[in-house]
């Protein structure tokens, strides 16, 4: 391969990636305050993963063909996938299984030897 086909390809990984890395930066400036910093970089690497596969299936299904549209789609998804990812982990972090067994062992009880109250 040679130099120009070389970075044409590095041009058009970080044209594609730029755009998600930094709407998941910016998300995480908001959003990230009750993450671990194990949860803040998972968090940024699933908004660029989610940039890499998603954002070109919106380009094309919603024809964003202006310029810096599709640029403009990654930076909007990475935003939307933080969002998405501090979610999940805020319910993981929150996520008391005892408390739910506890709870459901409780009413079980309640309705089989208490009569229901």
């Amino acid at each position: 391969m040679d130099d120009k086909t070389l970075s044409a390809i590095f041009f058009g990984i970080v044209t594609k990636i730029i755009p998600g890395t930094l709407g998941s930066l910016s998300a995480m400036l908001f959003t990230g305050s009750t993450l671990g910093m194990k949860q803040k970089i998972a968090s940024v690497l699933f908004g660029v993963i989610f940039v890499w596969y998603i954002a070109p299936i919106a380009v094309h299904k919603w024809k964003i063909t202006w310029e810096g549209g599709p640029e403009a789609t990654g930076f909007v998804l990475g935003l939307f996938a933080i969002a998405l990812v501090r979610e999940a982990f805020k319910e993981i972090n929150d996520f008391n299984l005892l408390g739910i067994i506890r709870d459901a062992f409780v009413e079980w009880f309640k309705r089989h030897f208490l009569g229901g109250r």
